[in-house]
């Protein structure tokens, strides 16, 4: 019998994947060889240990090639716990095919005893959690390799949150960390308060069925965009700024409907941003909750189907006024194809609203605001989708709310842009329309009015900055129609506006406030309409084509008590530049008028009927078709200043049209009035105590007309008895001033005329 004494001295023989402290030495396999006895008669290259038939030199080889995984693999539970003795604590082992499957899995010595340990790393080479490196093992950097955005490494401890871990207790030390979720938890109705500073990095799991989650400063990251919570309750105490509407199940394919997943995130969270390029389809109407909401939609769309359930309103906000609730819905595209009355956004009670920065493709109205306050509608482009749209197309409607402004906004191809109503006992005020652009509307741009029943109450409207082009009806409307039996239009200021092309297609203003005369107890006061910019003419150059626009005015003001009509220019207009009627202490002043009555229907460039206690003061020119640059009918204690040349009809002509015993008196004129076709100034009236007075001559011969003496008898022949007593004319004919007696014309001298 012979000895093996010695074993090739090669470091590498045997060589763990481990580490170098980990090598098998060679010299440990001497003192084990050594032992090993060798039956003389047997070959020189042979073994006898184990039944092994190879040479040494496959042995050798073997040995080289062999992988420990660092843990004996037993295929049951029996097996393992048949080993004798136990090895010492810490000793790995692995059951591999047990009958029952929960017994098979990683194994550790503990206290003397196998213990059934899922913390134990399944395989050490291949794991995600631990890789190699030449030959040695690294933990994963899990930081910065799989959570988004992460820029420092190993800032905050890394927990893997296995599947069998308990939400509702958590152990100490997992606060200060990242917790990566890789599986499916249902927490049972739990409320889960986690830890300070934890990041919830979702690579694949989710979380079911819970009350709330209150945070401590905790973070949500994601391995891709996915539904993180299923059956969810409510966050807090968390430092995302948005959270996103997939993580609640949101498709955003423009084909799924994302309604019902859309309130589960609107119920659980209050703050969001969409994946951009996205469209998120609603079928059944989105009743938001009590709360506040805030909706950024990145670029995306929210679309009403087109097979929408319903003829309500898509998405309904109703909250309970005064308890501060916010509503924002900015940077995205609304678009609904439908036709129909009822709005994509309805909202009523919020204390606060942001419409901003949204892109509206709709034949149908987009946004309702009832009964709110602090609104903000602002640079948002809305285009009707026909090129004859219905009533229902317009951007926003705003009713019986405060503190409400537009701003900067883009509609065009649309019924009208916004309107703006005080319905039955309620309210609007301090109403603001600031620098919109609205273009090609077939009805009314911005149209503000009461109605109902009740006292309403329009009170502090500024409309101002705003360009209006190729207006179907009226650019700016304030009324009362005559639903309303009662109420007040106060404080109202359209400044500043340019309006291009109006009346296209219904005869009306370009700007009108107006209530029917009908409606004794409603009261219009206080309005200031001054340097707008009314040019009745398309871009085309045309004015309206329509047959008999009678009621295509630069400005109509009735009904109104304490009205300044100031610093406008107007001019291309179909009938009136400005009338003012049935109107108390009113001024006039500043107006530059020319080129109106173009369609033959109107009185005068500026036309005051029923008129008392004003200042009038405006330059008016070219009157056509034969009208007058300035008439007053029915007009008392009114100061007329100004310049009224070149028109067609007379410069200043007071007349007493209308009413039995309603009569133009005691009005006070100082004018250059030059140039008229039908004469300068003419004054009628039945009776020479209410004559209005000449304060000022006309020009150097100090007659108020001038021009032959058949127009002189042709001018007199409309006066009765004792009218325009002391009535100055320069007769062409003669070269010679005469002066009107009662009855008839007389030279200065007091001779006889020459007839």
């Amino acid at each position: 019998m012979a000895k093996i004494t010695t074993v090739v001295q090669k470091e590498d023989l045997i060589q763990s994947p481990l580490n170098d402290a980990n090598k098998v030495k060679a010299s440990d396999i001497n003192k084990i060889v050594q032992t090993i006895n060798v039956n003389d008669d047997l070959l020189s290259e042979k073994t006898k240990k184990g039944g092994y038939t190879g040479t040494t030199q496959d042995l050798k080889d073997e040995l080289n090639t062999a992988v420990f995984t660092g843990a004996t693999t037993y295929q049951t539970e029996a097996e393992l716990l048949a080993v004798s003795p136990i090895p010492a604590n810490g000793t790995p082992a692995k059951v591999a095919n047990d009958p029952n499957s929960s017994k098979n899995g990683n194994y550790s010595v503990v206290s003397g005893a196998w213990v059934q340990d899922s913390s134990i790393i399944d395989n050490i080479t291949v794991s995600e959690d631990i890789k190699t490196d030449a030959d040695k093992l690294l933990f994963s950097d899990r930081d910065k390799e799989l959570i988004p955005d992460s820029t420092e490494v190993g800032s905050l401890g890394y927990k893997f949150i296995r599947s069998d871990f308990d939400f509702t207790s958590i152990p100490s030390g997992y606060d200060n960390a990242t917790w990566e979720i890789k599986d499916y938890f249902d927490l049972g109705g739990s409320t889960i308060n986690l830890p300070a500073n934890v990041t919830l990095f979702f690579n694949g799991g989710s979380l079911d069925n819970f009350v709330s989650i209150n945070g401590d400063n905790t973070e949500i990251k994601t391995n891709g965009d996915y539904q993180l919570f299923f059956n969810s309750g409510s966050f807090t105490g968390f430092k995302n700024e948005n959270f996103k509407l997939e993580w609640f199940g949101a498709r955003g394919n423009g084909i799924d409907a994302d309604e019902v997943s859309i309130l589960n995130a609107f119920n659980s969270y209050s703050k969001f941003k969409a994946n951009e390029n996205s469209t998120y389809v609603l079928e059944n109407q989105l009743l938001l909750p009590d709360k506040t909401i805030s909706l950024d939609l990145n670029g995306s769309e929210l679309k009403r189907s087109l097979s929408f359930s319903s003829s309500e309103s898509c998405v309904v906000g109703i909250v309970t006024e005064g308890t501060n609730k916010t509503f924002i819905i900015k940077n995205g595209v609304l678009s609904s194809n439908l036709n129909q009355p009822d709005f994509l956004i309805d909202l009523q009670g919020y204390d606060k609203v942001v419409i901003s920065k949204n892109t509206t493709k709709s034949d149908s109205p987009i946004i309702r605001v009832f009964e709110c306050s602090d609104a903000i509608i602002s640079n948002n482009t809305y285009t009707g989708l026909s090129s004859t749209p219905t009533i229902n197309s317009r951007f926003a409607d705003v009713k019986n709310s405060d503190n409400i402004t537009f701003n900067n906004n883009l509609i065009q191809n649309s019924k009208s842009a916004f309107k703006i109503e005080a319905i039955n006992s309620d309210f609007n005020s301090n109403i603001k329309v600031v620098n919109n652009t609205i273009l090609n509307t077939q009805d009314t741009g911005i149209f503000c009015r009461m109605i109902g029943t009740g006292g309403n109450s329009y009170k502090g409207c500024i409309i101002t900055g705003n360009y209006f082009k190729n207006i179907g009806k009226t650019a700016i409307k304030f009324t009362a129609p005559v639903t309303a039996t009662q109420g007040d239009l106060e404080k109202c200021i359209i400044t500043g506006n340019i309006i291009k092309g109006f009346a296209l297609i219904v005869s009306s203003p370009a700007i009108g406030v107006f209530r029917d005369d009908s409606d004794t107890s409603i009261f219009i006061k206080e309005i200031i309409v001054s340097s707008n910019v009314i040019d009745g003419k398309d871009t085309n150059g045309n004015i309206t084509t329509l047959p008999t626009p009678t009621d295509a005015r630069g400005v109509r003001i009735q009904n109104v008590d304490n009205a300044c009509i100031n610093n406008n220019i107007i001019s291309d207009i179909p009938s009136e530049g400005i009338l003012m009627s049935k109107i108390t202490n009113i001024t006039c002043i500043g107006n530059q008028v020319k080129n109106t009555n173009e369609s033959n229907v109107g009185e005068a460039s500026v036309y005051l009927l029923s008129v008392s206690n004003g200042i009038v003061n405006n330059v008016c020119s070219y009157a056509k078709n034969g009208k007058d640059g300035i008439k007053l009918n029915q007009v008392k204690n009114t100061q007329v200043f100004g310049v009224y040349n070149d028109n067609t009809g007379y410069g200043l002509n007071e007349t007493t049209d209308g009413a039995i015993g309603v009569k133009s008196a005691n009005n006070l004129y100082t004018v250059i009035s030059k140039n008229n076709s039908l004469g300068d100034i003419i004054i009628r009236g039945s009776q020479s105590s209410e004559s209005s007075l000449e304060i000022n001559s006309i020009d150097s011969s100090g007659s108020r007309q001038y021009g032959t003496s058949a127009r002189r008898d042709l001018l007199s022949n409309d006066w009765l008895n004792n009218r325009n007593v002391g009535y100055r004319y320069w007769n062409t004919d003669n070269s010679e001033l005469e002066i009107y007696t009662g009855s008839s014309w007389v030279k200065y001298d007091g001779s006889t005329v020459t007839t």
